[in-house]
């Protein structure tokens, strides 16, 4: 991954950077009942696209005490469409979490309190389309604090519950994840409970495409914190539970299932012994196995953590989270854009000049390509309220990706007499948006144009540029350098290769007369041209001489020798099967006495 480090005078809802520019506000809002303490938890996309939030609102006059709140907004504008608020069976009811339903409507999930007897128990409250509570269920026992978190809608209908608790029989000290299964209308089936460490806590869980609740979080240990996912079947079954400790602080905030399935894509922060904590993206296999990871350095040295990410649609990714911009205690918000490229496209911070901390939760995206993003204001009080924030999603073109020259390495002298024609390659680039790329390619030389029988300046969708040269009408004793630059373009953006300009020398020692080209009339052909997975090489001879005819991949590594024989004057044929070979971009070199031919094979299996 390539760290992209943004700096910059910052300015409401202004920040410079990278193509920062697309990704761009268009409204905020800070409802609630400037009371006490309110949460904005969890965003879902409604079935009209318009998008519902659930969180809580504390009461000034009445100590600990809250209610379960939703609001839905229009995801253009901020307006609010209606708002509704709910009572479990505590003084202090808390939703943190809300799902999409089957049916059009809404699961909500947290807790319920109630200080006078010391219970806390799980609270899952069933809503239709417009927020109208249908039903509400409490799960725990009198002497445990039950902390739900998150829910969501099974396969056979009902739902499932998630949070942490304290101290039950069985756990691995402090707190353990707990889910409790219920059918369709909220009676309790099954509960599995989870722990690996002295203090464990859930994010968030989802559910695959086959089925499995996949919950996720992480797990305390004396001063380490290590990720956590597990996956538990439809009947309660742990079927995998892993950890992560790729760093001595590693948190999993949010995880999506990958869109084509066969794994998942989480965010989260991690950080270094007394280090500052930084945005990571992992990907994990569907048994939880980490694949690989990457850090996300949208600052250096500051704190900030992605608590959402979001497919973009193009195999990239969306980030949003909060850290530290400037002011080192207050938190700002940001939406992050990593390209299938797996670099930093954009970035945009979010600070309100009036708020002291601003702290993200969830987001969501939209059919109208909005991004919302909920969570909380704390001002310099101590009173916090709810906060959300609507931003367009990255809507403009992006750079092709990186790329790199390979051969010849630089500051090298190839042998002409041996690698004739000289190859110069490079790694392929693509555009993030599918866009067809080119690449640009250039060439200077203290040799003479006229003994060029490449052109010096070409554009095509090879990444391979093959150095041909005339005959020489003067005898030549001299070393000569070669610069040589190539670009990829999607027609709109162009980038030049990572490694910038390239450089080698060739030693040239020719008498006049002498042949190091390739006669325009000798040649080697195939057809089927691209092939899979066979094809047939066709060339003729002026004369009897030894034939070479190998087989070499884009590196310049031999595949396959096809001839190496003495043969006659005539035509001449071979097939060649690829079966064995991947997909990709090969050479045929075929060399007959001085003449030399090189052509481009494709195999697309």
């Amino acid at each position: 991954m390539n760290k992209v480090v943004l700096a910059g005078i910052v300015l409401w809802m202004t920040c410079a950077g990278a193509r920062a520019e697309c990704l761009d506000s268009l409204w905020r809002a800070a409802p609630g009942l400037d009371t006490l303490s309110d949460l904005a938890g969890a965003v879902v996309v409604a079935q009209d696209g318009n998008v519902v939030i659930g969180g809580y609102l504390g009461f000034d006059n009445v100590p600990l005490a809250a209610k379960g709140a939703l609001k839905k907004f229009d995801p253009a504008t901020g307006a609010e469409l209606w708002s509704h608020q709910y009572s479990g069976m505590g003084a202090q009811d808390i939703f943190l979490d809300v799902a999409n339903t089957s049916d059009g409507g809404y699961i909500c999930a947290g807790w319920s309190r109630n200080p006078a007897v010391s219970w806390q128990h799980y609270w899952l409250l069933k809503t239709n389309a417009s927020g109208d509570s249908l039903w509400s269920r409490n799960y725990g026992t009198a002497s445990n604090g039950f902390q739900g978190r998150c829910a969501v809608q099974t396969q056979d209908g009902g739902y499932a519950i998630g949070g942490r608790v304290n101290g039950l029989p069985g756990g691995h000290g402090g707190n353990d994840w707990v889910i409790v299964k219920t059918n369709a209308n909220g009676d309790s089936l099954w509960t599995v409970q989870i722990g690996d460490s002295l203090d464990d806590t859930m994010a968030d869980m989802i559910l695959s495409a086959n089925g499995t609740i996949v919950a996720f979080g992480y797990s305390d240990a004396d001063t380490t914190r290590r990720g956590m996912v597990a996956g538990i079947s439809q009947n309660g079954v742990v079927m995998w539970q892993r950890t992560y400790d790729f760093a001595p602080y590693v948190a999993v905030e949010d995880l999506v299932e990958l869109p084509g399935g066969g794994g998942y894509m989480v965010c989260g922060g991690s950080h270094e012994v007394n280090g500052d904590f930084e945005p990571y993206i992992m990907e994990i296999g569907d048994n939880g196995v980490r694949r690989w990871h990457r850090i996300v350095e949208l600052l250096p040295d500051e704190d900030d953590i992605p608590f959402a990410i979001k497919p973009d649609g193009n195999g990239g990714w969306y980030l949003m989270g909060h850290g530290l911009l400037e002011d080192a205690g207050d938190m700002n918000v940001f939406a992050a854009h990593v390209s299938n490229c797996d670099e930093l496209a954009g970035v945009r911070w979010l600070h309100h000049p009036l708020d002291d901390d601003e702290r993200i939760a969830d987001a969501a995206l939209t059919p109208g390509n909005q991004i919302v993003m909920c969570g909380n204001i704390l001002d310099g009080t101590g009173e916090r309220s709810w906060l959300i924030h609507g931003l367009s999603q990255d809507t403009c073109g992006l750079p092709p990706c990186s790329f790199y020259r390979v051969t010849p390495e630089d500051s090298t002298m190839p042998d002409i007499q041996v690698e004739y024609p000289v190859m110069l390659t490079w790694t392929a680039s693509r555009d993030p948006e599918g866009t067809q790329v080119q690449y640009i390619f250039d060439l200077e030389s203290t040799l003479p144009e006229v003994y060029f029988l490449s052109p010096l300046h070409q554009t095509s969708a090879d990444t391979f540029y093959a150095l041909e040269l005339q005959l020489p009408l003067t005898p030549l004793d001299e070393i000569f350098d070669f610069h040589w630059r190539v670009r990829a373009t999607d027609g709109q953006d162009t980038v030049e290769a990572a490694n910038g300009e390239g450089f080698f020398q060739l030693d040239i020692i020719l008498a006049g007369g002498d042949v190091i080209a390739t006669p325009r009339e000798f040649g080697v052909s195939a057809y089927p041209n691209p092939f899979n997975p066979a094809t047939t090489l066709t060339y003729s001879l002026d004369k009897s001489v030894h034939v070479s005819l190998a087989l070499f991949d884009i590196q310049g590594r031999q595949v396959q020798s096809l001839v190496n024989e003495t043969q006659t004057a005539g035509a001449h044929s071979v097939s060649f099967d690829g079966s064995n070979l991947a997909s990709g971009i090969y050479f045929a070199s075929l060399r007959a006495g001085d003449h030399h031919s090189i052509a481009k094979l494709v195999l697309m299996k």
